[in-house]
């Protein structure tokens, strides 16, 4: 056999395999293109045949709540261009049966509670998909619902998803608590922080099993302990690995700090939540918590906000390194309550 290589069939090679290469990096940038120009936002649809306003309460009884917990509940999902906050398409996403339909959740009835259906969060997941967490509260207590959303298309034209599976969330140390926030880790790990009283703090930040949907303590993760009077929300990971979050402090303005996973206190072996810098908006401290924060794949930081209590919420961009001003920078109003980047 001949192993010599001439020196024009080299040449030739040579050629292909620097073609190809460039080809696998245009296909990489491409992809990166994509998820830049789109930022998803969800709000929800029914919940199964059953809508909840302010002044009637759907739920009658703790069977219909229950009825209600074996279902995710529709939703629905908008493209928007994140630089105009203009609308590209949108889809509704079919309400599923929860697999866990047998698994017993820790409520109890309360003595006054307003009906409400709420979307508390949403974190991406691997391939364009998404995890949504919904609660439905009543006089007859408190249910969560995670829904894992699966992505069928790239392309913000024709946007394609549905709920793949649904989930009940249990295992809470107090009845009726609250899931106000959701992130999965680039390690695949579901870290929440929870509400004991209904999105009121204390809260704590914990685990859930992407399996189960059961709580899990946060100190396998070495999660900080948070102040009892203290408020942190929006929890979100950039693409360098560090957690951002907000905190809304006594005088009701709003901070951004950060949980560097490198960084942790010498005395508890816990993560330290350290101040980046207060929020404002037109020269003013942000008064309002954020709806949402997201790092596009690039780093760049966006934020759902009402700042002036409009009939819209609306995306404004974050200047991470700005911390002398934290100034909010205005994108567009959008009929969404939550915002998300697909990873």
């Amino acid at each position: 056999m001949n192993l010599i290589v001439k020196r024009r069939r080299f040449g030739q090679m040579a050629i292909a395999s620097a073609a190809t290469t460039a080809i696998a990096n245009l296909a990489g940038k491409t992809m990166a293109q994509q998820s830049e120009s789109v930022i998803y936002g969800f709000n929800l649809g029914s919940i199964g045949n059953t809508v909840l306003s302010s002044t009637t309460n759907a739920i009658s009884d703790k069977a219909d709540l229950i009825n209600l917990s074996n279902s995710t509940g529709e939703m629905i999902v908008t493209a928007l261009n994140p630089l105009s906050a203009k609308v590209n398409s949108t889809v509704k996403l079919v309400s599923k049966t929860v697999e866990n339909q047998s698994i017993r959740v820790e409520i109890d009835q309360k003595a006054v509670s307003a009906p409400r259906n709420r979307l508390t969060s949403v974190t991406p997941v691997s391939k364009g998909g998404f995890i949504i967490c919904c609660v439905v509260s009543s006089r007859q207590g408190d249910i969560n619902r995670l829904s894992f959303v699966e992505s069928q298309s790239s392309s913000p034209k024709s946007l394609s998803m549905g709920i793949k599976r649904g989930l009940k969330i249990s295992g809470f140390t107090t009845k009726n608590s609250t899931v106000e926030n959701l992130l999965l880790t680039k390690e695949n790990q579901l870290i929440s922080v929870i509400s004991h009283y209904g999105g009121l703090p204390p809260f704590e930040i914990v685990l859930i099993d992407l399996k189960t949907g059961r709580i899990r303590p946060g100190a396998e993760l070495s999660l900080p302990d948070l102040p009892s009077d203290q408020r942190l929300s929006n929890l979100t990971q950039a693409p360098n690995g560090k957690f951002y979050a907000t905190i809304l402090d006594r005088d009701n303005s709003t901070t951004l700090v950060q949980l560097d996973p490198q960084k942790k206190s010498i005395l508890t072996g816990r993560l330290l939540i350290t101040k980046v810098m207060p929020l404002n908006y037109n020269n003013e401290p942000l008064v309002n918590d954020l709806l949402s924060l997201t790092f596009s794949p690039s780093g760049q930081l966006f934020a759902l906000a009402n700042p002036k209590n409009e009939k819209n919420n609306s995306i404004f961009k974050i200047d991470i390194n700005d911390v002398k001003t934290g100034k909010m920078q205005l994108i567009g109003g959008v009929s969404v309550n939550k915002i998300c980047f697909a990873r």
